[in-house]
């Protein structure tokens, strides 16, 4: 958390707030080149919850004037349930509103000062609660980076009956006299964005209000989380550590596979995946992705309509873990696999289990694709260059993350080469001896009809 000029913060202290464990403080001003200190949560003794007239302020250790978030109505109260229970997770409607573009102009000079209401409706349609984003001034394309915590100012209500819910967002040109111009909405029913959803996207906005043209997009993200979801979520394929996942023995891996890996490789081999062109890189319906990872994370997938879903889920599982496969990659061991086969092989040995049997599951999965270039267009190069961006760890700076994933594309190619070329072996590296050995495709639908 990053106090800055002014006692506003820094966007970079919105993480997912269920995983806090410490707070991060700076004193003094950011241009200052103040002093960071880190306080465990456990050893906050006092809280205050303060407010002034323009913000609310979190006040934290013992009155100390020095540590505290400076926060918007929602932000506070959001806070200081964080602080108090850093590791519950807790039912909650949350409405990212970062920003919009091309807009119309409604002043003379050219431009518009857009804010953006948000108006929550029941299912009536009756106004249950309105919030807004800041005003920019003189733009057409606003950055609001703003974020709605709609659950924690709703009139009292059953988390059950909040699918029946409406966002209704309405963009506004801001007038000193007289009334607000109108430039376009969305509206949200919420029961159609599925639950646990971290998407953001734009909407293009529409006209109302008796204004008949509008132009523009808002990009927008809606998360939400009932009890009952919270609770099923414990027991999800996606997202959660590969350990606490249903595993099951297959031959050729010195520890068990996650059987919902299993069941999507099947379905893909099954449902002729491997002879689709573009396999992996074409990207599907994302309604129905969201259908099918839904089904899979509650264990009752049975079939989809578009097997480009499963190919993209195999990502998006490697995607969502808390800790990625190659998260405690040595760098120096990366780069020097890079321009090597053999060392691109042995750097898969140097990880622990269970994520060196899982990357060498990966890396075998990339070469029964591969294999079948003729057909589905998608070579070694290919593989390695739609799964690198998933295997990484986790980089806020753009620059960084590109170039590591580039080294890891450059690794992944080498890798799916060399096991291409050699087949079943033993790779031997600093870390445990890892058999690879050929999948044996009878007993692999025979492991995943038992799970079934």
């Amino acid at each position: 958390m990053e106090r800055l000029s002014g006692g506003t913060i820094s966007s970079k202290w919105r993480t997912r707030w269920c995983r806090v464990d410490s707070v991060c403080f700076y004193f003094g001003e950011a241009k200052d080149s103040p002093k960071i200190n880190s306080i465990p949560l456990t050893q906050i003794r006092e809280l205050k919850l303060l407010a002034d007239p323009k913000r609310f302020d979190i006040i934290l250790v013992d009155d100390s004037v020095q540590a505290f978030l400076a926060a918007s109505k929602g932000e506070a109260k959001r806070w200081v349930r964080v602080i108090k229970e850093p590791l519950a997770e807790i039912a909650h409607i949350t409405v990212a509103c970062p920003l919009a573009r091309g807009v119309m102009a409604a002043d003379a000079n050219g431009f518009s000062d857009p804010f953006c209401d948000l108006l929550v409706l029941d299912a009536n349609g009756k106004q249950l609660l309105k919030m807004e984003t800041p005003k920019i001034m003189k733009t057409l394309d606003p950055v609001w980076d703003h974020v709605f915590y709609v659950s924690d100012e709703l009139p009292p209500m059953p988390p059950s009956e909040w699918a029946n819910l409406t966002l209704h967002f309405e963009v506004y040109d801001w007038d000193a006299v007289g009334s607000n111009d109108f430039l376009g909405q969305v509206k949200i029913p919420l029961g159609k964005v599925p639950q646990g959803s971290t998407k953001q996207e734009f909407y293009i906005l529409e006209p109302g209000q008796g204004i008949s043209e509008v132009t523009g997009q808002i990009k927008l993200g809606v998360q939400w989380e009932t009890p009952e979801y919270i609770q099923k979520k414990a027991s999800f394929r996606f997202g959660r550590s590969i350990q606490a996942l249903p595993s099951s023995s297959v031959e050729g891996y010195s520890v068990p596979i996650p059987e919902v890996l299993l069941k999507m490789q099947s379905y893909l081999y099954a449902n002729g995946g491997l002879a689709v062109e573009g396999i992996f890189r074409l990207a599907p319906d994302e309604h129905e992705v969201d259908e099918v990872k839904a089904a899979l994370n509650e264990n009752r997938f049975t079939s989809c309509p578009d097997v480009n879903c499963i190919a993209h889920l195999l990502k998006v599982w490697c995607r969502d873990l808390p800790t990625r496969l190659m998260a405690q990659v040595d760098r120096a061991k990366l780069q020097a696999a890079t321009t090597d086969e053999k060392a691109a092989s042995e750097l898969v040995a140097s990880f622990v289990d269970p994520q060196a049997s899982i990357l060498s599951w990966f890396i075998d999965l990339c070469v029964k694709v591969s294999s079948n270039e003729d057909k589905n267009k998608m070579n070694a190069k290919n593989m390695a260059i739609v799964f690198a961006p998933n295997l990484g760890p986790r980089i806020d700076d753009p620059a960084a993350e590109h170039q590591l994933i580039q080294q890891i594309t450059a690794w992944l190619e080498k890798a799916i080469l060399h096991r291409k070329a050699c087949g079943p072996q033993a790779i031997k590296g600093s870390g445990p001896t890892l058999v690879l050995s050929k999948i044996d495709e009878t007993k692999l639908e025979r492991t995943v009809e038992e799970m079934a």
